[in-house]
Order: C-alpha cells, then structure tokens, then sequence
C-alpha cells in the first residue's frame, strides 16, 4: 500500500541506500519552520503487478494469497528454518525482480551449500552475499526484522502490514499438506483461488493490523466494501483502497472472521515532525510550497499550504494572506524522493485525477500505468495558477516522478536555480518491500519508469530543466526578493505550464481528465 519507506520512507525511485543531505536553518518572513533535519533518500516502494508480481510499499502491499486446511496452516505459520528462509527469498526475486533471467538456479545452488546456516542471522547474510550480490543491484537488498518493522512505520497507509497476491504455487500449497509443508513462505489460513489478497508477514508491533488482532496468513475478502477476491482488486488498488487520514478508520472483512475496523496509525511520523517535510510561505503573489521527502506528512503538508494560499480564515491554520496568491512555486530541490504512494497524492493536487504520472516496465515489457487519484480536497487554485518547479541535480526518485508529470502534462516548467546543475539526479527504478515469513524483508527493484506523455528515459539521465535562472532574489529577504523572483520565476516570455517544445500557450491549454489551465 504505501509506497515508501524508510525515514522518508524509502524510496527512491530515489535511492534505495538513504543518502541524506543537511539542510540549513531558515527562518524568514513568512516561512515557516524549517528545522534542520536529514532528507532520506529511499527507494520508491510502489506495489507492481503483474499477475502474481508485486511489490509493496511501506504498509502497503504485496500480494500472494493462499489457502489451507487447518493441518497445513500450523505448518506454513510455524518459524521458517534458515533454508526455507533463503528459499522464499530466491522465490520472491524469481517472481518480481525487473530482469528474472538473472535469478537463475545456480543462484540458490550456491546459497544452500555446506555447510548451511545454522539461524536467521546467518541466513540473512547467505541472502545477502549468495542471492543479492551476483545482481550487482545497490538498490536491492536485504532488510533484518528490526530494520523491516522501522520501515514500515512508515506506511502512508497507516496499517502496518504488508499484503500479498495468490499465484498457482500459492493454491496449491493451500490445499496440499505436503505442499504447504515444502512451502517456502506463509500460507493463508484458510483456503484461497488465485488472485486473493492475504497478509504475507507479521504486521508491525503496534500498527492498526496488529492492533486489530490480524495475523500472517488472514484473508481479506472485502476492503471498504470493494470486492477483493479472484484477483478484482490489484495489491497498488488495495493500497489506494486503503489511503485516508490519520485516524480514519478502514472496514477489512477477513475471512472466516467478518468485518474488521482499523484506525490509521502512521507510526513513524508526528506532529513535531510535519514542518519537517513540507515548508511554505509567500514571495509577493507567488506562493512557495517546499516538499523535502515524500512521506505519510507529504500530502497532509501541502493541503495545509493550499488552504493556508486558498482557504477561508475560518479552516485556515494561520490567516489568510493579505496579498492573494496568484503563482505557485514547488520546491522539489535536494528532494531525495520516499514514496511514490506519497508522491502520487501530491501530485494529484496539482493534476486532478486520473491523470497519467508515469508507465512503469520490467525487461520483459509489461508495462503499468501509474495514476493521480481524486485528492482528499481539491483546490482549483492548485490544478489552475501558473506554476513551475524548482529542480537540481539532487532531486531523485518519485521527486523525479512528479517533476516529470507536470511537465509532460503542460502543468508546470522545470527551473533550475544558481549554480546547482540543470538536470535532475536520474534515479528512475522502482523498489517493492517484500516481506519474509519470519517478519523480515527484501527490497527488490521491479521496474523503472519513463514520464507519461513523452515517454523520457530518466535513468542515468535525469530530467533536464525547461529554463535556469540566477536566483539572486534566494539570498535576499521575502519582502526584497518577491518582486524579483516574480520576474525570473514566471517569466512572460516563458511558457509557465510546461516545455515549450510540448505545450502550447498556457492562456488556452485543458489539462486531461481533472484539471483545467487558466492563464495568469
């Protein structure tokens, strides 16, 4: 469900090894808060399907489901021996690795050699060095249960749980002790059809799941309401399903169980923390939104700058600006990315929904199309004021994603600003969190991606800006700058909903499926 992970919460379509990047205090005019902080920069966990392939991002799911009689269930929940371990673990990389041809036999020929691991600790490390290494994939790798019950807190779904897809191995097990007992993985508990949803791995101590008594192997037939058997429900659509506030509850119905509530609990953020993520204040007219990782406070921080720019004084968390806001800038710089889930619902302020944000493929080219959905609140300001965002060399991952949207939607321009480079990192891999049996896990890269209209190559690349600009107004005070930065920023000569190469005038340009450009 979630897509993102770990202090930031993963991902990367970021990096998947966090690389964190100091950011200076400043505390200026009407900016709010920046406190010093780290950007992680984490994998992009996002729940990739196909057929049986998926990947889940933090809380989010992954998707396997089976079924059982009461004598195999005993078997598949039981502590899963060091070799079984390693053999789930070669089974999830078979399943959804971007190039299968690379998980071959030998891999795990030379993993279960002698002499065998004698424990958990030992059988990461064979993970780690027999099955990961070979791949030469810095971005896939091993997570030890501490780490794995860290990176989920940070589920933007606020569950704690990772879901999984029944595939025909999976069945099988489900109704065959002898399978069910050679079965590398956790078996649902009760009997499942391919497609059903089940939850793979033990939820996180203190999450909504684990505080709703749910348990690896329990099968959800109904989410919200939604029919999720038969494989009518994606796990990406589970964990759409599943978004929501924190403290909104959500109806799981579980078979053998019935209905089940679950109050949203994002555990690794709080409060203190929102100013953290998401920063605004005002240049003149022009309304500055900062987002430095996309985590649970993403999308919670940018509603909040919205209805600060748009809202009456009554909802407003401060008054409304004397001065109307009439410009928008997002600051995605030394962005490091977290989860597309996250990344996704940012986007779709500014997008309306169902607009095309990237088309996600594997080597063997199955290709998925990532979407925005239909915002919690819609501002028409946002999805209509000329807009541009700011881009360097640091921003990664679903930062990436959603720079590479607005522009190839015709909703905003990419400008560089000073010395930083005119081009964006160029991570464009997807990361899913797996879990294992033992409450362990895998980051696995799925995919990798390419903007949705253009169809750009991104990896090694990056996105190059549309325009640069000195950026002198950076150095100088609010009050001094705005008018400056009005200037550079939306310049009248430059197209401010996109490449000029790609858009046309931003006065007459609609916006597919949701939302509509006005001029200024």
């Amino acid at each position: 469900m979630f897509v993102g992970l770990t202090p930031i919460r993963v991902s990367s379509l970021s990096r998947q090894q966090s690389a964190s990047a100091s950011l200076r205090r400043r505390r200026r005019g009407a900016w709010r808060d920046p406190l010093p902080h780290r950007t992680w920069q984490a994998s992009v966990l996002v729940q990739w399907g196909e057929h049986a392939r998926t990947a889940a991002v933090a809380v989010v799911t992954a998707v396997w489901l089976h079924c059982a009689p009461v004598q195999v269930q005993a078997a598949a929940l039981s502590a899963p021996t060091p070799t079984q371990l390693i053999e789930e673990a070669y089974m999830l990389l078979q399943e959804n690795y971007i190039d299968t041809r690379m998980i071959t036999p030998t891999l795990l020929e030379h993993a279960l050699s002698p002499p065998l691991p004698r424990n958990v600790a030992q059988a990461g490390q064979r993970i780690e060095e027999e099955l990961l290494r070979p791949l030469q994939d810095r971005f896939t790798r091993y997570v030890p249960r501490e780490q794995m019950e860290h990176l989920l807190r940070f589920d933007g779904s606020g569950m704690g749980m990772l879901l999984r897809r029944v595939d025909a191995r999976v069945a099988a097990a489900s109704r065959d002790a002898t399978e069910a007992a050679s079965f590398p993985g956790v078996v649902p508990r009760v009997p499942v059809s391919p497609g059903d949803l089940y939850v793979s791995s033990p939820p996180v101590r203190g999450s909504a799941a684990d505080r709703a008594a749910l348990q690896a192997g329990d099968v959800i037939d109904r989410i919200q309401g939604v029919d999720a058997t038969g494989g009518r429900v994606l796990p990406f659509e589970a964990a759409n399903l599943m978004q929501g506030v924190d403290g909104g509850t959500v109806t799981l119905t579980i078979r053998g169980r019935g209905d089940v509530q679950l109050v949203r609990r994002v555990l690794g953020v709080h409060a203190s923390s929102a100013r953290r993520v998401v920063t605004y204040g005002q240049l003149g007219r022009t309304g500055v939104i900062r987002i430095r990782e996309f985590n649970a406070l993403a999308r919670p921080g940018v509603e909040q700058a919205l209805q600060h720019f748009f809202g009456d004084a009554a909802t407003a968390p401060m008054r409304a600006p004397s001065v109307p806001v009439q410009r928008l800038v997002l600051d995605l710089r030394s962005n490091g990315g977290g989860s597309l889930e996250e990344a996704i619902d940012v986007a779709s302020l500014f997008l309306g929904p169902n607009v095309p944000l990237a088309y996600m493929s594997n080597e063997s080219g199955a290709e998925l199309a990532v979407t925005t959905r239909s915002p919690t609140h819609l501002y028409a300001q946002g999805r209509s004021l000329p807009m541009v965002v700011l881009v360097n060399d640091h921003t990664a991952s679903a930062s990436e994603v959603v720079a590479g949207a607005l522009r190839d939607q015709c909703r905003a321009a990419l400008v560089s600003v000073g010395i930083a480079a005119n081009h964006t990192y160029g991570k464009a891999l997807v990361q899913g969190v797996f879990g294992l049996s033992d409450g362990s896990g895998l980051v696995i890269t799925v995919g990798k991606y390419v903007t949705p209209v253009v169809r750009e190559q991104i990896q090694g690349r990056g996105l190059h800006a549309d325009r640069h600009v000195l950026g002198l107004w950076s150095a100088l005070p609010p009050w001094l700058g705005a008018s400056m930065a009005e200037a550079e920023l939306f310049d009248r000569d430059a197209k401010a909903f996109g490449s000029p190469a790609l858009c046309p005038s931003p006065a007459t340009h609609t916006l597919p499926a949701g939302g509509v450009a006005e001029g200024a």
